[in-house]
């Protein structure tokens, strides 16, 4: 977590990905409870329609929680400019930057805002790492969120 000197309450997950990996960001979204911030990286020798009108989808579907910017260009994956382009469009106190592929706690953002105070007044202090891989074993069959073993790296199974 991170704060970028805001002015809203809140924590902003920030992101970025390739154009062909959109489909993992509605799990993404259903999973964060707050704004997510994305920097897509569209190469211009993949600009077709269908991908376009995804995009457009998913900015009606998610409506102002979803800050999407495109990022076109002939390099190879520019993930700094990604990052930096999400992280800018923050307009939250706090921000949580992740890679597209990761899926977030299905309960770290309400961890997060049930702690926030807390939070925000040692964020100018203090780093939080969050784990990588972790199974809530409390959301059981009740949650949303399906476990996949298989979804895994083999090194975390």
């Amino acid at each position: 977590l991170s704060t970028p000197y805001r002015t809203r309450r809140g924590v902003t997950l920030v992101t970025h990905g390739d154009v062909n990996k959109l489909f993992l960001l509605n799990k993404t979204m259903i999973l964060w409870g707050g704004e997510v911030s994305i920097c897509i990286f569209y190469p211009p020798k993949d600009l077709i329609t269908d991908k376009l009108s995804i995009i457009s989808g998913l900015r009606t579907q998610w409506g102002s929680r979803l800050i999407l910017t495109i990022y076109s260009s002939d390099d190879s994956y520019p993930i700094n400019v990604l990052r930096n382009r999400a992280t800018q469009q923050v307009q939250t106190d706090l921000f949580f930057g992740i890679d597209l592929d990761f899926i977030p706690d299905p309960l770290l953002y309400t961890y997060i805002m049930e702690h926030y105070d807390v939070i925000l007044k040692n964020s100018q202090r203090a780093v939080f790492a969050v784990p990588a891989f972790h199974y809530n074993i409390q959301l059981g069959n009740d949650s949303h969120f399906q476990f996949d073993k298989y979804a895994l790296p083999l090194t975390k199974e």
